[in-house]
């Protein structure tokens, strides 16, 4: 009885009585016993001036605020004003928000960085707690760097944010400023796509393909797929030819004349490099005569190429159109045995022996041998 005369008393004082019957609340809350709790924690005033009581009965929220106590939070946080006018209290206890955020002290967080409204407004609250991503995105303070750079929208559209976090791309994509690079040149929808990412990270690609600005070569000169497909890119970097190829301008030439797959499976690359017949063998465009001749294997497997070049035989005989002649009589094999090569140029005996067709007749005779030792 004490207690009901303080605060008939207080009522009386403030002019509430008439207020709290026009409003049907005094009823409401006598029965609730909210009466006490509300004159200890200094809230009565407060909602009375706010004229708060109507919208909190109406919205049902009373009961549930003050089970949660959560009105001191709110008030000293000077967030129940902002969510009231922004008309969040309902938006946010629907969606089962609300508990959440303040359990996790998210809300100061959100409102300093302005991006409370934001999420709100693009319905991003419930796709971001759906997918647990709420909680990694603030602890690793990515929200401020995504919506600067005007990721955000494009990464949830998407629907990429899923992707990149269980391949744990997105630290190191973050880390190495490298979003805005791939957005600008169109590159992390195709990646994606193409499930490149995971491939690239692991073989420690990423980082020196965008190092050499090498993915926008790669991609307009459609050797992006390629490459990967054939699991080329170890080989050549290993091989250190990635960038020698590439400064050579030599990637078209070799996979317009389909040579590229050739040469790797035939580990050819090592050997044609060290032997710096790379160069030369593509400025007179012998790649393609010598394939097509099926001189190619050969000559490698007998190690004819250094032998060749050294004695500057190599132009001289395709110039001639002597190499098709020479393999089909199986002259070449006995000619370089026989040292006779040299021979035979020097005395300019090689033009004239072919000419009367007499190779075949000396040889077939074994006068070869006697006439060059006379």
């Amino acid at each position: 009885m004490a207690a009901m005369l303080e605060l008939f008393g207080y009522l009386l004082k403030q002019e509430l009585f008439g207020y709290l019957l026009k409003q049907e609340l005094f009823g409401y809350l006598l029965k609730q016993e909210l009466f006490g709790y509300l004159l200890k924690q200094e809230l009565f005033g407060y909602l009375l001036k706010q004229e708060l009581f109507g919208y909190l009965l109406k919205q049902e929220l009373f009961g549930y605020l003050l089970k949660q106590e959560l009105f001191g939070y709110l008030l000293k946080q000077e967030l129940f004003g902002y969510l009231l006018k922004q008309e969040l209290f309902g938006y946010l206890l629907k969606q089962e928000l609300f508990g959440y955020l303040l359990k996790q002290e998210l809300f100061g967080y959100l409102l300093k960085q302005e991006l409370f409204g934001y999420l709100l407004k693009q319905e991003l609250f419930g796709y971001l707690l759906k997918q647990e991503l709420f909680g990694y995105l603030l602890k690793q303070e990515l929200f401020g760097y995504l919506l600067k750079q005007e990721l955000f929208g494009y990464l949830l559209k998407q629907e990429l944010f899923g992707y990149l976090l269980k391949q744990e791309l997105f630290g190191y994509l973050l880390k190495q400023e490298l979003f805005g690079y791939l957005l600008k040149q169109e590159l992390f929808g195709y990646l994606l796509k193409q499930e490149l990412f995971g491939y690239l990270l692991k073989q420690e690609l990423f980082g020196y393909l965008l190092k050499q600005e090498l993915f926008g070569y790669l991609l307009k000169q459609e050797l992006f797929g390629y490459l990967l497909k054939q699991e080329l890119f170890g080989y050549l970097l290993k091989q250190e030819l990635f960038g020698y190829l590439l400064k050579q301008e030599l990637f078209g030439y070799l996979l317009k004349q389909e040579l590229f797959g050739y040469l790797l499976k035939q580990e050819l690359f090592g050997y044609l490099l060290k032997q710096e017949l790379f160069g030369y063998l593509l400025k007179q465009e012998l790649f393609g005569y010598l394939l097509k001749q099926e001189l190619f294997g050969y000559l490698l497997k007998q190690e004819l190429f250094g032998y060749l070049l050294k004695q500057e035989l190599f132009g001289y005989l395709l110039k001639q159109e002597l190499f098709g002649y020479l393999l089909k009589q199986e002259l070449f094999g006995y000619l370089l045995k026989q040292e006779l090569f040299g021979y035979l140029l020097k005395q300019e005996l090689f033009g004239y022996l072919l000419k009367q067709e007499l190779f075949g007749y000396l040889l077939k005779q074994e006068l070869f041998g006697y006439l060059l030792k006379q």
